[in-house]
């Protein structure tokens, strides 16, 4: 008698701890999409209604994207008399 109450007990045990589970995976699950949705709607928000860029921030996230793309200049080499001075052309 015991021991079917024994099993009987354990067999409810394993089907509490399936449905908590389960219950839990749908929980997570929820909140999981909430919390995107959430994010969307603050990332949305922030971008219409954002203050505006200045022209400095502007050309440095230009900057950025695109890149440095600095062009190697030329070296141009003046000429100098003997004290060192730069030599009229």
């Amino acid at each position: 008698m015991i021991s079917v109450l024994i099993v009987l007990q354990l067999g409810f045990t394993i089907y509490l701890l399936f449905e908590l589970k389960n219950t839990l995976l749908e929980t997570i699950e929820d909140l999981d999409s909430n919390l995107a949705r959430a994010l969307q709607g603050t990332i949305a928000e922030i971008v219409e209604n954002g203050p505006d860029i200045n022209p400095f921030q502007q050309l440095i996230l230009e900057w950025v994207r695109n890149g440095p793309q600095s062009k190697v200049s030329e070296i141009i080499e003046l000429p100098r008399d003997d004290n060192g001075q730069f030599k009229a052309e």
